[in-house]
């Protein structure tokens, strides 16, 4: 969790639409916020916070996480045990013990219900219950089962999806684009993914396009790092 949220202290100042942006500071160990150098907005009484997103930063403070607004206030109480920055209008959070969703106003638009959830993207989002995966859209309905070992998120209108131990891709329909036969895989990016596929009893890796057509062979992770090792001595 803590990974998470010193991450994204490292990220780019938030400007709002009207020009206006709190600046995130650190005093004896806590984070503030202000308007400029000299003018202190949120004293420093946090114990972590993140830069501004969608006009909104996640902070946390004994334990709890909320957020604030533009002009530093509250949005209502801390009162969540775990939460994510806001991402096309709605934050993740978690509450005795499960995940839902709030919009920027603290109202509940996805009611508490799952284990753990991603964030969403391209309307989409990946929500478990015990082991398994779903595919929910924005209003809160499944549109698959739990039916998944894993899910990422969206990423050029597909998502990269494991079930019974192969990968694959579904469209944002949550019906399946390229079928589940990967070993691996990952979500794509300028129109290529990178997945490895068993050939012949051994592991080969290539990039595909999103038809899932095979574009070029590469060498794996381990051996990419050896060449590097390799070039350093």
């Amino acid at each position: 969790m803590k990974t998470t949220i010193i991450s994204l202290f490292f990220m780019g100042i938030f400007l709002n639409a009207d020009g206006q942006s709190l600046i995130r500071f650190y005093e004896k160990g806590k984070v503030g916020y202000k308007a400029d150098s000299a003018s202190v907005s949120v004293p420093a009484i946090y114990d972590y916070g993140s830069e501004y997103f969608e006009g909104y930063a996640l902070v946390v403070q004994k334990g709890k996480y909320g957020f604030l607004d533009s002009q530093g206030n509250q949005l209502g109480i801390l009162e969540y045990e775990h939460a994510g920055v806001f991402n096309n209008g709605l934050a993740k959070v978690k509450k005795n013990g499960k995940y839902g969703w709030i919009n920027t106003a603290g109202q509940v638009v996805i009611d508490f219900q799952f284990d753990y959830v991603t964030d969403f993207s391209e309307g989409v989002a990946g929500v478990r219950n015990g082991t398994k995966w779903a595919v929910i859209d924005k209003q809160g309905k499944l549109l698959s089962g739990f039916d998944f070992d894993y899910i990422h998120r969206a990423s050029e209108n597909l998502i990269c999806v494991q079930k019974e131990g192969k990968w694959g891709y579904l469209d944002l329909k949550a019906q399946v684009a390229i079928n589940f036969s990967y070993t691996s895989a990952e979500p794509f990016k300028n129109g290529i993914a990178r997945i490895s596929i068993e050939e012949k009893m051994e592991i080969e890796f290539w990039n595909i396009n999103t038809k899932g057509k095979k574009l070029e062979l590469l060498k794996s992770h381990e051996e990419e790092e050896r060449e590097r090792e390799g070039k350093r001595k």
